[in-house]
C-alpha cells in the first residue's frame, strides 16, 4: 500500500494482530485507515482535539471506504476502559507524549501496549519511560522524506507511575538503547550523526564549543563520537 508513508508503516507493523488500538491525535488518519482496510485489528479509535483533524479523518475514511470510531478528546479521555488495548501517539514532540501518558494515568496502566514516535528529545524520553517504570522493548528507525525516525514501543503498562518531566540535561547513557543498536547500521549512523549535531548546537565543532557547553553534553558527544566510530569500522569490515 504504497499511500501509507514509511514512518506510518513502521508504527503499524508494532500494533499487534487482533487488538483494539487508539490513535491519539490521529490528524488525518492514514494509520486507522491502513488498519481498518488491512483488517488487523479488533477495532480502531481515532481520537483528536481538533476539529479539522476529524473532519479530514472522517474524509479520508470515506474515501477509502473503510469506517473506524472518530471521537474528538484530549488523550485517552474519550476512550472506555474496555476499549483500552495498544495506544498510539505520532508526530509530537517527547514532552507532549509524557503530558498525554500522564494526564491519564489508570487508563495507561489498563493498556498492553504503546508505540509512539517522538518528533524530538528522545534522549528525555527514554529517561521518562525508564523513571515511570515503563519498558522500551522496541525502537524502529525508518528513514522517511529524508528524515530517520525512532519509533518507540513500550510496554510493563500495568506498573506505570509518571515521573515528573525533567528539562534538565539528560546524561549521556539515554543516547543509546540496546533495542535502538538492533537497527540498521546506515540508519544508526544517520541518527547518531543528527543527535551529535544537536548536542553541539549549531557549530558542530566540538572544540568551537567545549568551553561553553556542561560536562555532561560533553560527556554524551564522546559517547557519540565512540558509537559512530564503531559503526563506521563494523561497516567497513563487513
Amino acid at each position: 500500500m504504497d499511500w501509507l508513508s514509511p514512518r506510518l508503516m513502521a508504527i503499524a507493523r508494532r500494533v499487534p494482530p487482533g487488538c483494539c488500538v487508539v490513535d491519539i491525535g490521529t490528524d488525518h488518519a492514514m494509520l486507522a485507515v491502513y488498519l481498518e482496510k488491512t483488517r488487523s485489528t479488533r477495532k480502531v479509535v481515532a481520537t483528536d482535539k481538533s476539529e479539522d483533524s476529524l473532519h479530514k479523518a472522517r474524509a479520508n475514511a470515506v474515501r477509502y471506504g473503510v469506517a473506524f470510531d472518530v471521537r474528538q478528546g484530549d488523550g485517552l479521555e474519550p476512550v472506555s476502559y474496555d476499549e483500552l488495548d495498544v495506544a498510539v501517539i505520532a508526530g509530537v514532540g517527547s514532552q507532549t507524549i509524557a503530558e498525554i501518558l500522564s494526564s491519564s494515568r489508570r487508563k495507561v496502566r489498563a493498556l498492553s501496549r504503546i508505540v509512539v514516535q517522538p518528533m524530538k528529545d528522545e534522549q528525555q524520553l527514554r529517561r521518562w519511560v525508564h523513571e515511570s517504570a515503563l519498558r522500551i522493548v522496541h525502537e524502529d528507525l525508518v528513514i522517511d522524506a529524508g528524515r530517520v525516525y525512532d519509533i518507540m514501543t513500550f510496554e510493563g503498562c500495568a506498573q506505570f507511575e509518571p515521573a515528573e518531566w525533567n528539562t534538565q540535561h539528560v546524561s549521556a547513557e539515554y543516547e543509546v538503547s540496546e533495542q535502538l543498536l538492533r537497527n540498521d547500521a546506515g540508519l544508526l549512523l544517520r541518527y547518531f550523526e543528527r543527535r551529535r549535531k544537536i548536542r553541539l548546537g549549531l557549530s558542530g565543532d566540538l572544540r568551537e564549543v567545549s568551553q561553553e557547553i556542561s560536562d555532561e553534553h560533553l560527556r554524551a558527544v564522546h559517547l557519540l563520537d565512540e558509537i559512530i566510530e564503531e559503526i563506521r569500522e563494523k561497516r567497513c569490515s563487513d
